[in-house]
Formats: structure tokens, sequence, C-alpha cells
């Protein structure tokens, strides 16, 4: 009976680190496993592929990857099985600073649309990557057809996405790089993780435009690759928050609490919504909270607008907050020089 491999690309351990002074980078440990030795039920893997691969009569899409009766199988970052139960996920704090993956698997995914340059997502001159899905509902979204991960999108690898940046390059200087954004960027961990490796590989930096969202393997993938989260706050009132999104806050929470375990650099985005957000209570809550987050660059405090309410229209949907009216922009700066007076970086 053929006996049937997989390569199976592991996280490295902290034990495996190279000695200082020697290489500032980590060992990538690769490993073959009989399928026997793996645990997995027929050959389950997180490998995404093209929508054309289920033409393929060898193959079977899945949930997260597919089910594949190839001899070869491989495992882009698996849940710990079989005989590697010894072998954790790196922890926060525990990648190398300039860690860079000497192999960068191709990671398929759903993307919504590309802005070449954008200088309002990030640092400097960036590209940014609108990825399709989103679990939240807001009730000012200027993106609703994003929410759907069912909708016709394009479908995009990692590769396509490195190819596309590597055009740029002269135009990243200074810190430029790739964001991606959404849709919730999170619901697709294992192609931002990918896009994100590609980015450092050719030398530009990363930022994640987030809600919040996923579990502790999403963060673990994806956090150690970021360079800084833009992070959507919504609301600091609880019950405002789910009012607001139709999703309880806590998963933003915990979200927030593991950028901070991860160190990685965060800057906090509010949208100051008439009659919702835009009051003392909220605002002084939210001072509050991001004096707390130990990784804060800095607030964006953002003017509610309407130019996303002909998309709500195009999909026949009823725009919540219709006949809602801006803040005049001296509302808009008390605010933000409030923000500036406790102490706390405002972000233009």
């Amino acid at each position: 009976m053929a006996t049937r491999f997989a390569t199976r690309i592991l996280r490295p351990r902290k034990q495996d680190w190279l000695q200082p002074g020697t290489s500032k980078y980590a060992l990538l440990l690769e490993r073959q496993f009989t399928a026997s030795s793996l645990g997995d039920k027929d050959g389950e893997t997180q490998r995404s592929l093209p929508e054309n691969a289920s033409q393929d009569p060898t193959v079977k899409r899945v949930a997260e990857g597919v089910t594949s009766t190839t001899p070869t199988r491989v495992f882009e970052v698996p849940e710990l099985i079989g005989n590697d139960r010894d072998l954790p996920d790196m922890s926060p704090g525990e990648v190398p600073k300039g860690y860079i993956d000497p192999v960068i698997p191709e990671v398929w995914g759903r993307v919504h649309s590309i802005e070449s340059f954008s200088a309002v997502d990030g640092p400097a001159i960036r590209s940014v990557v609108f990825v399709q899905g989103c679990l939240r509902r807001c009730v000012f979204c200027a993106n609703p057809d994003t929410w759907s991960v069912t909708a016709k999108c394009q479908r995009l690898s990692s590769k396509d996405i490195a190819a596309r940046l590597k055009k740029n390059l002269a135009y990243y200087e200074g810190g430029g790089g790739v964001t991606v954004s959404g849709g919730e960027p999170m619901m697709q961990p294992h192609f931002c993780s990918a896009v994100f490796k590609e980015a450092h590989r050719l030398g530009i930096t990363t930022a994640l435009d987030t809600a919040g969202y996923g579990r502790a393997k999403d963060w673990a993938e994806v956090l150690p690759h970021t360079d800084t989260v833009l992070l959507c706050t919504k609301a600091i009132n609880p019950k405002l928050y789910f009012d607001m999104v139709q999703v309880k806050q806590q998963l933003f929470l915990d979200f927030a609490k593991a950028v901070g375990d991860y160190g990685v650099p965060m800057v906090i985005r509010f949208v100051l919504v008439p009659g919702m957000t835009d009051t003392k209570e909220e605002v002084e809550g939210l001072v509050e909270w991001a004096k707390q987050q130990p990784t804060l660059v800095g607030i964006e405090m953002l003017p509610y607008h309407r130019l996303g309410v002909n998309k709500w229209e195009a999909l026949g949907l009823k725009y919540p907050l219709d006949g809602m009216v801006p803040n005049p922009k001296e509302v808009v700066d008390h605010w933000r020089s409030y923000i500036a007076l406790q102490g706390l970086k405002v972000m233009l």
C-alpha cells in the first residue's frame, strides 16, 4: 500500500532560536509525517485553492480548506496534532523582531477591491486590500457591499498581491506598505498572514485595519507579522456598541488585549456619530480605555459621513441613519482638542 506524506510547516519553538550573535532570525521547522501518524480525517487540510480547484476530480472543497486524495498535501498552519503536541504556537513576545519566514505559503483569499495608493490607511503611502466578508452590521458602514461572504468577488492569492506590491515599491519609501482592510480582514487570517509575510520580504510595512475578530490561534497567525493595527472602536458603552453593530463588545475587547500582548502598535479609530458616539460619556470613556492600551500610538477622531448611502440603496437595504446630518467641523475639532488635552496623540 502506497504511503502518503504531508509536509507540515510548523511554528518555531523558543528554544530553537539561533543563538544571539549568529542570526536575528529563527529556524523554521519542516517535518514529514505519514498520513497515519497525523491523526487527521481523510487528509483534511487548511489550504485554500482557487475556485476552479473544484473541477479537479481528486480535490473536494471543504469549509476552510480541501479534502484531497493526491499523494502530497501541504499544511500551511495546521492545528497541533499527532506527535507535534510538544511544539506550541509562538506566544506573544516570542517572535524575533524582523523575523521573516523562509517559506511563505501561497494562500487564496476573497478580495473585494484594491486601492493602489492611499495616504489615510496607515503610515505613508500604502496599497489597501479590501477583503470580502464581515460579521458586523454597523449602522454607519460605508461599504455594506463587503459584508457577504458569498458575494461575487475577486479570488486572488497572496502571491498575486505580492506581485502588485512589487511593482509599486518606489512609492512605499518612508514607511509605506500594504494595509489589509475590509470587510473584516481577520475573517481570513491565513490570507492576511501570507500577504504580510510577502510584504516584509519586500521590505515594506504592514497594517491591519480591523474591528477585532477571531480566536487566539487566528491572532497568533496574523499579529506577529503586523506592524500597525488600525482598530475601529465603534463605541465604548457595551449596549450602544451592540445597538450599532449587532455584535457583542467582548470580541473586540479580547482582540484589543491580544494586540497589546503581542506588542503591536495600535491606532484607535473612532467615528463621531451624531447623538450616539459624540457624547461626553462616550468620548471620556474612550480616553480612559485608550490610556489602558500598552501599545497605543494615538487616536483618529473621524467625522461621520454619508458616502456609502448609495451602496445601501443599491443592495436594497434601508439605511439606518437616514436623515442624519454630519457634525459641523467645530464639534469634531472640539473633541480632538479634548483628547489632546488628556495627553493622548490625535492622529490626523
